[in-house]
């Protein structure tokens, strides 16, 4: 159920509420926090009264940055759903799980299209490697 934002916001100060919006807006256009996490930000500002900085450091939901991170998250994905990668080296559109699997994973920390970038990255080094085990056998 989506949240009533008027009746979340009720009776909170005018001045506070331009604050928490720029703070949010400041974080999503810094890269910091996705427009998926401001969303859920704002309930807790308000219930809490901390800033959105205390909040996505408290409860860690700064944007997955770290390539080396990300890639360790698609070799899990890649290692929990082994069918999917097999689909998604015949069919493109087969990545698209593969992304969501990734999101789920990071719970939406990573930006979807460098998702998509390492995943397919990591789909050439699956078939590189299957191809290096057949000429090496």
């Amino acid at each position: 159920m989506k949240p009533n934002w008027a009746s979340v916001l009720h009776g909170i100060d005018a001045q506070f509420c331009v604050y928490i919006l720029a703070e949010m807006i400041h974080l999503i256009d810094d890269g910091v926090i996705s427009g998926k996490i401001a969303k859920k930000l704002l309930p807790q500002i308000v219930e809490t009264g901390q800033s959105s900085i205390e909040i996505v450091k408290r409860y860690d939901l700064t944007r997955i940055t770290s390539r080396e991170e990300i890639k360790e998250l698609v070799e899990e994905v890649f290692s929990k759903n082994e069918k999917a990668v097999h689909d998604a080296l015949k069919d493109d559109n087969a990545i698209n799980y593969l992304v969501g699997q990734l999101m789920k994973l990071s719970s939406g920390r990573v930006d979807p299209l460098i998702a998509n970038k390492v995943i397919r990255e990591g789909l050439k080094e699956v078939v590189f490697s299957a191809a290096n085990s057949i000429l090496t056998s």
